[in-house]
């Protein structure tokens, strides 16, 4: 049987890239959208957030910048600097950007806004589209992304499941976005209902996906804590979710990511039309 990573991924609107940085982890996004868009229309439009909390933060009066270039002092740090040092990050962003639609034949853009990263992602895309946002939390070691040669092998995604077999688009794309990633399942609504319906559908999904799936818990998709807790304990790097429940938790969700760095990936729900 063909892994679903072989199979083509359902065809939907363009692929909305956001990200607030360049690391390892935003990197990892942009091969996942590249993907992603090679199967899709054929284009990214990427989205540089500028976290307006930073700003707010540069504005206080007591803060200071530490590092290298300041000889291990503390000097003041405004949102002049924060603006100037966040113009360095998207112009680096863009370029990573653009080399990789381009050496993948994939028509791309590239605009920069101030807000929220989730708030923003869900604002500037159309219902079709296939949203992919790179939270990454302020533990460095949380951005980390797994060595490159260990990608495949390595990488946990866990999705976020409301009804079955409904949903087993979002599980094909999210396989074809990070090919070979170990797949982690969280049943909510319609899904958690049943222990044993649940149990049928995923044995079936297996066979479909042509991959196993984990079962780590079902529970209200309200529970971001437990949720974000979840993705920890999985070491899941990717969160695959239905555009709409994205949109319910994206205020909370943000909040929590700051903690625990992840590449999120929404889908509408329609994405086999």
């Amino acid at each position: 049987m063909a892994n679903a990573a072989d199979r083509p991924t359902p065809r939907a609107g363009r692929v909305r890239l956001s990200i607030g940085a360049l690391n390892p982890l935003t990197r990892q996004a942009i091969e996942s959208a590249v993907r992603l868009a090679a199967n899709g229309d054929g284009r990214i439009d990427c989205l540089f957030v500028e976290d307006v909390d930073l700003f707010r933060a540069a504005s206080l009066p007591l803060t200071r910048e530490f590092g290298v270039a300041t000889s291990g002092t503390a000097r003041r740090f405004d949102a002049q600097d924060l603006a100037g040092a966040l113009r360095q990050q998207a112009a680096r962003a863009r370029q990573a950007v653009e080399q990789a639609a381009h050496a993948a034949r994939l028509a791309v853009s590239f605009e920069v806004t101030r807000g929220a990263l989730l708030e923003e992602a869900l604002r500037h895309a159309d219902a079709e589209d296939l949203l992919v946002v790179a939270a990454a939390g302020l533990d460095p070691e949380e951005a980390q992304a797994p060595r490159r040669h260990a990608v495949a092998r390595a990488l946990t995604l866990l999705a976020l499941v409301d009804s079955l077999p409904a949903d087993s688009a979002l599980l094909r794309a999210a396989l074809r976005a990070v090919p070979g990633a170990s797949l982690a399942l969280w049943a909510c609504g319609a899904a958690a209902q049943s222990a044993d319906a649940l149990e049928e559908q995923c044995l079936l999904l297996e066979r479909e996906l042509g991959a196993p799936l984990r079962r780590v818990q079902a529970g209200a998709p309200a529970e971001v804590g437990a949720l974000v807790a979840a993705l920890s304990q999985s070491q899941a790097r990717m969160l695959a979710m239905r555009r709409d429940t994205l949109a319910a938790l994206a205020g909370e969700l943000g909040w929590c990511l700051r903690r625990r760095s992840a590449v999120l990936l929404a889908a509408p729900q329609d994405i086999e039309r």
